[in-house]
């Protein structure tokens, strides 16, 4: 028999055995935050509706497995676990209290209160409570049973048996702005120290906080609180993403890029011992399954595409590549390259079915392959700390590239060992000219070859050493420079790394 329960369970254990046997970690996606449409509102005026917006607490009657609202199922009073099925109102059992809801209906706006949170579900999606205290509600019955924070308590013990039985590595959880820091801190550390318990030691959790980088801030590493807690180990660079794509397809500035790495080195100046310690703290990505475009959609050259995800993996980061970019989707279109919905659907479509669904000979795969392979072999791409590099047209005027079609150039440092990373973002302009690098590490490098290229370019630059002026950091002519030559194509990319 298909499609039970007991075939869904056995079917997803051995896809993570698969995948360990292959060396691949699986990470799931889960919600702290809210449950799916568990139970409908039922008002005062006798109707039941599946929505309805903020108001104050309601009365909820919870919907069988066939998703109907039962009217001799309100409120408290659901039949015995035992003489439910596994499809009616919600499990584990432990969660079938109205109180562990917000029963406010649907969130007027992405705006948090005072404390922190948005309170309200997210349309039919229920809220949880996740911050209920038994303490404040004088629950000593809950207390005894839960400890002081019931519905945390639940739903940590409720991660952790996932843990337990199916093996995954890691969580990426949903919507993590929505529920207070010091309980995300809470749940990553019990989720670290169970991990350790049962002997996996790299258990890694990361939140989805669709936000700017102050609010990032609150929830990763130790800032999430006063505590002596971590927290969660890294977020989705939201903030890079709000820059890079754009950039690489010379939409926006390419200083843009820049100033997310500028503000961040600022930002935890006080929190890491080495900014290369960031590449830790982000999963990085240029467009995942909430957008409403690929980053490779139909009018984008292949070009752009290969520039972004080399770019991507270069940055500090953990790089994150959308399913199916490395087999060319585009996103649903009519056939003749025009998108048919601009919904966050056209970039669902399904890569399972397709023929052949995962072509090793795809052009994207194989780029992704290189790019992958050159991050593996260079530790400064993995770890390093970043320096983003003037570059110059004549040898000894160097400034920062600026403007949409502009250069991203930077380098990755690791002790002695730089690479170098240049991106022409321009539809239609080659760039000849030179970028500086490390003055010092010149005694060590005097030679950088192409290790990638977009293009296909091979190569060798020889760096130079001679007298010249950065601008606007200063505008004093006679400091010592060490640079290397660069030729770039339009929309090319490169990463240099040292010759040996």
């Amino acid at each position: 028999m298909t499609g039970t329960r007991a075939t869904a369970e056995r079917e997803l254990a051995a896809l993570v055995d698969e995948a360990h046997a292959r060396g691949i970690y699986l990470v799931l996606d889960i919600v702290l935050n809210h449950a799916g449409r568990v139970f409908d509102y039922h008002l005062s005026n006798g109707q039941v509706v599946d929505s309805v917006p903020l108001n104050g607490e309601m009365h909820v009657e919870w919907l069988n497995g066939f998703g109907f609202p039962r009217g001799d199922w309100q409120d408290q009073d659901l039949p015995e676990p035992a003489k439910l099925s596994p499809d009616d109102a919600v499990w584990p059992s432990d969660l079938q209290r109205p109180e562990f809801f917000r029963r406010r209906g649907s969130k007027a706006s992405d705006a948090p209160d005072a404390s922190g949170f948005v309170p309200g579900d997210f349309g039919s999606m229920r809220q949880l409570v996740a911050e209920y205290d038994a303490t404040v509600s004088d629950q000593d019955a809950l207390r005894f049973q839960y400890g002081s924070q019931p519905v945390l308590s639940v739903l940590i013990s409720a991660y952790q048996y996932l843990v337990a039985k199916y093996d995954f590595d890691g969580f990426r959880i949903d919507t993590v702005k929505y529920v207070r820091p010091d309980l995300v801190e809470t749940f990553g550390n019990a989720m670290r120290e169970y991990a350790l318990s049962i002997g996996k030691r790299n258990f890694f959790t990361f939140g989805e906080i669709y936000d700017n980088e102050d609010q990032i801030n609150r929830f990763i590493g130790r800032s999430g609180s006063d505590t002596e807690g971590f927290g969660i180990d890294a977020a989705l660079d939201f903030p890079l993403f709000f820059a890079l794509p754009g950039a690489a397809k010379g939409m926006v500035p390419v200083e843009n890029v820049r100033q997310v790495f500028e503000k961040r080195k600022e930002a935890e100046k006080g929190l890491i011992s080495s900014h290369g310690e960031a590449s830790r703290y982000f999963v990085t990505f240029v467009d995942n399954h909430d957008q409403n475009r690929r980053f490779n959609d139909p009018q984008t050259p292949q070009d752009q595409v290969t520039l972004g995800m080399a770019v991507l993996s270069c940055l500090q980061g953990i790089p994150c590549f959308y399913y199916g970019t490395e087999q060319g989707l585009q996103g649903t279109n009519d056939g003749a390259g025009n998108s048919t919905l601009d919904s966050m659907e056209s970039v669902r479509e399904a890569l399972w079915g397709k023929k052949p669904a995962f072509d090793r000979a795809n052009p994207f795969y194989l780029e992704l392959k290189r790019i992958a392979a050159l991050r593996s072999s260079e530790p400064p791409l993995r770890y390093g700390r970043i320096y983003f590099r003037p570059i110059s047209g004549n040898g000894h005027d160097f400034g920062q590239s600026f403007g949409n079609g502009g250069l991203i150039a930077f380098s990755r440092i690791l002790t002695d060992r730089e690479v170098v990373v240049v991106a022409n973002t321009s539809f239609d302009r080659s760039f000849d000219g030179s970028v500086l690098v490390d003055f010092d590490l010149a005694r060590h490098t005097s030679r950088f070859q192409i290790g990638y290229s977009n293009k296909g370019r091979s190569g060798i630059s020889v760096v130079q050493v001679r007298s010249g002026q950065i601008f606007p950091l200063n505008g004093v002519p006679g400091l010592s420079l060490a640079s290397i030559p660069i030729s770039l194509k339009p929309q090319e990319v490169q990463v240099l790394i040292p010759a040996s």
